[in-house]
């Protein structure tokens, strides 16, 4: 279906028309002139010539047996806007945009000297997008240039620093080559080792790959939370410090609005960086309630945040995107709905004097560079790592959720293997499947879910009868006496069983006149473990004993 214009609400005498934009065809407009009824028409090969004559009586007639018909309204206002309902969705620019045709667009601020209308002069830094088209030809586009009026763009009219320096953005736009990933890589990862200290090796590889994953978060669905945590003085804060000296347009507090939070990664596309996130389960505190349903929706692309703005009398609803990369540092442990987004970096006070001694400096020039750099791969690169997504998630052997996590971070670790790092998909692959396997083990000694389908498993599997269906009466009493055991003091009601029974997929049967009946059949049984990610067991370990 052709681009449709309609002319509306705010004519001379209302005229309303409409024309198949780019077809040969008239654009029609019919309104009143001074008490006559008056068709206005426009022929597209000559875009400046207007013919009017009178409507009569014939003429309306003619017209509105036509194929191309109009609307006829007579509002009398002095002003008309012009509203064009096109072909497809609206395209959006984002701070980081990969678009269909794959070329590439990155927001950068640029500092400007402004010379208004009247004499007056500012200086500013304003939002230009650097782009690198498909056919390998460079720009540097105001975010209101005429070219980029195909998209919608919303960035921040002015911010307080540029985070690529103007002079390395006139390089990138003269020179033909691109950079060497592999230096990008490695050089991140000598820098990384002058400010800290991993116990785990695979923990430097981590960070950075999700430092410069903050400048190609678009090409995924979801986006991981980095989570630092560890005792006093372990360098969890001097962590987000150096985050935001190379994240894209970082930005960090313990004390920012969720409000302004959201208009940040709406506007600019933000890393958000969040220390000491342990306040946020403060329940009667909405501003930190906020906070949580932030970083809730904010893992998965497409999820979002409704707030009404707006003064007395003239309020607004409006939707801002929550999704971006988050980073996060605390001490004490927070929600498990919230850690199941995170991939954990648990931080040891350093012996290193060096290190202890070293903080984060914007000036460093090494720090400067690798933000050039990263710039730098995206414009490069974006096209060739959004290919290799697909082929990273196979390389994993974790849960959907999991995979989730870990698809930016094993995407990136591929591309740079396939650039020279030798190794780097081996280690991230060991580390994502080390951290489910804890995450697993977590699940089931911790929930309750995972502890009942360990009493099932257990206590009920070798009790039950051919075909698996057992009485709720016979489970109940079980359950009863074997509380304790699994922890389960503080739960003693039918409900509760009935409730896990249903979660974990035993389904409830037909009532019989004896009572309720589950099917706890050993498929289901397996099944349940399986889904759950609990390995299958027949006795209670001492280590289990230990645990409940």
């Amino acid at each position: 279906m052709p681009d449709q214009e309609f002319f509306c609400n705010t004519c001379d005498a209302g005229p309303f028309g409409l024309h198949e934009k780019g077809n040969v065809g008239l654009i029609v407009d019919y309104h009143k002139n001074q008490g006559h009824e008056v068709i206005e028409y426009h022929v597209p090969e000559s875009k400046d010539i207007f013919e009017r004559e009178i409507w009569n009586d014939e003429d309306r007639e003619n017209f509105k047996k036509s194929e191309r018909k109009a609307k006829f309204i007579t509002h009398e206002t002095v002003d008309r806007e012009k509203i064009t309902i096109l072909q497809g969705e609206i395209k959006i620019l984002r701070p980081i945009t990969l678009d269909d045709s794959l070329s590439r667009y990155i927001l950068a601020y640029m500092p400007a000297k402004i010379d208004g209308l009247h004499g007056e002069t500012a200086r500013k830094n304003i939002p230009f997008f650097v782009v690198k088209n498909t056919d390998g030809t460079k720009q540097l586009l105001n975010s209101k240039d005429p070219e980029l009026s195909d998209f919608v763009t919303n960035p921040l009219l002015e911010y307080h620093e540029c985070r690529w320096k103007p002079n390395d953005v006139m390089n990138y736009l003269d020179e033909i080559e691109s950079i060497n990933p592999k230096l990008a890589y490695e050089s991140s990862i000598q820098n990384i080792k002058k400010y800290f200290d991993h116990n785990d090796d695979s923990n430097y590889d981590v960070c950075v790959l999700w430092n410069i994953h903050t400048y190609f978060s678009e090409l995924f669905n979801t986006t991981p939370y980095l989570d630092f945590t560890g005792t006093k003085r372990a360098a969890k804060s001097k962590n987000l410090d150096y985050q935001k000296l190379l994240c894209f347009n970082a930005v960090k507090s313990s004390d920012i609005s969720p409000s302004s939070l959201f208009r940040l990664i709406e506007s600019n596309g933000a890393t958000i960086l969040l220390d000491e996130t342990e306040h946020f389960k403060h329940p009667k505190s909405e501003k930190h309630q906020d906070m949580i349903a932030m970083l809730h929706t904010g893992f998965m692309k497409g999820d979002s945040a409704i707030r009404t703005e707006g003064q007395k009398g003239n309020f607004t609803t409006r939707e801002f995107r929550t999704f971006g990369p988050k980073s996060l540092a605390h001490i004490n442990a927070f929600s498990d709905v919230l850690e199941d987004r995170c991939i954990p970096i648990v931080m040891l006070r350093s012996t290193d004097k060096d290190i202890l001694n070293s903080d984060p400096d914007k000036s460093d020039p090494q720090i400067i560079q690798l933000r050039n750099w990263y710039y730098r791969l995206f414009l490069d690169y974006a096209d060739e790592i959004f290919s290799f997504i697909s082929e990273a998630r196979q390389i994993l052997n974790v849960s959907s959720r999991e995979l989730k996590i870990w698809t930016p971070i094993i995407t990136l670790a591929l591309f740079f293997e396939k650039h020279g790092v030798v190794g780097l998909t081996a280690k991230i692959k060991a580390k994502a499947e080390a951290v489910f396997e804890e995450r697993s083990q977590d699940d089931e000694e911790n929930s309750l879910e995972g502890r009942f389908l360990r009493f099932i498993s257990i206590e009920i599997r070798p009790l039950q009868k051919k075909d698996g269906i057992l009485q709720f009466k016979f489970i109940m009493d079980k359950f009863q006496e074997c509380r304790e055991k699994y922890g389960f003091e503080d739960y003693h009601k039918d409900h509760f069983v009935s409730d896990k029974l249903k979660k974990l997929g035993f389904p409830k049967l037909p009532r019989k006149s004896q009572g309720s009946f589950y099917d706890l059949s050993d498929e289901k049984i397996n099944s349940a473990l399986t889904r759950m990610s609990i390995p299958y067991q027949t006795k209670l370990t001492d280590e289990d004993n230990d645990l409940v």
